[in-house]
């Protein structure tokens, strides 16, 4: 399914799969030991020490959910591994794990992502979770897997909504956990709210046993923001800055760090029709997502002649676009548009300025 760059980044930052709820079952803190071995009514899968139950489901069956199946109905089964990543974030809202497992080189690709977010619920040690059937915006401990892909994107999105992960080993340089008896069922992800959908008589892909070992890089972001930042390039922390917003209040870049989880900047002229076009859909989807910490700041460069945007122009242009006028500035200094901006991100324009310029930071860090 086609979706916008930006809107791909800015959802992997308020949470690739994190909602405003937790994660059900997908890990608890002060809980009791469990208690191992498997019951009698458990035909495969694993017990809440991890260790393996049954005899298995013969060749012409798959365990899913702890319960032998017919392979048949399954579409897709299993998943052959290339490459492996495995990040642990240390920020301010919490810890995020991300494992993601590559099939190959070529196009196309299969994918498997593993996410885990310690504000949701989601777990962040060694130990036996089950996959809980929440959705792709609630759910703490996400497992998704996705087909068709090239560096663009995917073509189909799959859920986990069965199963176990058994998380081995995390520990600083290295981690090891394994997909047992997981079921994932195709799902339509709405781009603005991250909810999941079933996609109707879409497809089951089913995992039975699939291990992951990989180098972890963990990163501990204990600065944050940094008013001076460290660059204007993709990774560098970009330095704090100020401009007016359409109600004359001064509002800073940085304000947000803490209180957002992304910000979303967007570039635009009052002269831009592709602007115009596009800017009602970025007020829909910053409203949507507001919850999830998205923050979207317009910057409106040059007025439709091409000069200076005064405060009053910017009120009926924000009005017009369906924007929240305390979130779109105005950036002129001397004689051009963008001149701040300019000054502390790199735009990759080469020789020119391409209208609408999108561009995401994490608000943790102002990367």
């Amino acid at each position: 399914m086609a979706r916008w760059p930006m809107v791909l980044l800015a959802g992997a930052l308020l949470a690739g799969c994190g909602g405003s709820g937790g994660g059900g079952d997908a890990a608890t803190a002060d809980v009791d030991e469990p208690v191992c071995g498997c019951s009698e009514a458990q035909a495969c899968g694993v017990d809440p020490c991890g260790v393996l139950c049954g005899e298995g489901c013969g060749a012409d069956g798959v365990c899913v959910a702890s319960e032998c199946a017919p392979a048949a109905t399954c579409d897709a089964l299993g998943f052959t591994a290339l490459t492996r990543t495995a990040t642990l974030d240390h920020r301010a809202d919490g810890a995020r794990l991300e494992v993601r497992v590559d099939s190959r080189a070529q196009i196309p690709f299969e994918r498997l992502v593993l996410r885990s977010f310690e504000r949701f619920g989601g777990p962040m040690e060694p130990g036996v979770y089950r996959i809980d059937d929440t959705g792709y915006a609630e759910c703490g401990l996400c497992l998704t897997a996705h087909d068709g892909c090239s560096p663009a994107g995917c073509a189909r999105d799959f859920l986990a909504d069965a199963g176990t992960v058994v998380i081995e080993r995390l520990d600083a340089g290295d981690l090891a956990l394994a997909v047992r008896d997981v079921r994932l069922r195709q799902v339509y992800i709405n781009d603005r709210t991250l909810a999941s959908m079933p996609v109707p008589e879409g497809e089951q892909w089913c995992v039975e046993d699939f291990e992951v070992t990989a180098p972890l890089v963990v990163h501990n972001e204990t600065d944050f923001c940094v008013a001076a930042g460290s660059g204007r390039r993709l990774g560098d922390k970009i330095a704090d800055f100020t401009l007016p917003n359409c109600l004359g209040d001064p509002v800073s870049l940085h304000a947000a760090c803490g209180t957002a989880r992304a910000v979303w900047l967007v570039l635009a002229t009052g002269w831009c029709s592709a602007c115009a076009e596009h800017l009602p859909d970025v007020a829909e989807i910053a409203e949507a997502q507001r919850d999830l910490g998205l923050r979207a700041l317009v910057i409106l460069g040059e007025n439709e002649a091409g000069t200076e945007p005064s405060q009053a122009f910017c009120a009926e242009y924000a009005a017009a676009m369906g924007l929240d006028p305390a979130s779109v500035l105005i950036d002129w200094s001397g004689d051009r548009g963008f001149a701040t901006v300019e000054d502390h991100v790199e735009l990759y324009s080469g020789d020119g300025l391409s209208l609408p310029w999108d561009g995401v930071l994490d608000a943790s860090v102002m990367r």
